[in-house]
């Protein structure tokens, strides 16, 4: 199955990569060195600020993903998993109608 994409939304599906490689390695590094860091007044600890950075990273990649277009129809009836959902629904608004195919 092929998705054609605009040549907009491989930029921007490149954008959530990075963000999500960078979300990745922010993980690594608060894994090794540990959830708290003695930054805090006085040495005590606080959240290792790598934890908040690959948050807002991965919001970043979200809000990335949120703009890439798919035709979902399309891609659906191009699947072997889309066109059996597809006869499904139809078998089941034959036999029961549409009221009970909808739940």
């Amino acid at each position: 199955m092929s998705v054609q994409l605009d040549p907009h939304d491989y930029q921007t599906l490149a954008v959530a990569a990075r963000h999500i490689a960078r979300a990745e390695a922010l993980d690594r590094l608060a894994d090794r060195e540990g959830q708290t860091v003695p930054w805090g007044l006085g040495g005590r600890p606080i959240l290792h600020p790598a934890i908040p950075e690959a948050r807002q990273a991965r919001t970043e990649a979200t809000k990335a993903l949120k703009l890439v277009t798919v035709d979902v129809a399309a891609v659906e009836s191009l699947s072997p998993e889309g066109q059996r959902d597809k006869n499904r629904r139809a078998a089941l608004i034959r036999h029961y109608g549409k009221e009970v195919a909808r739940g």
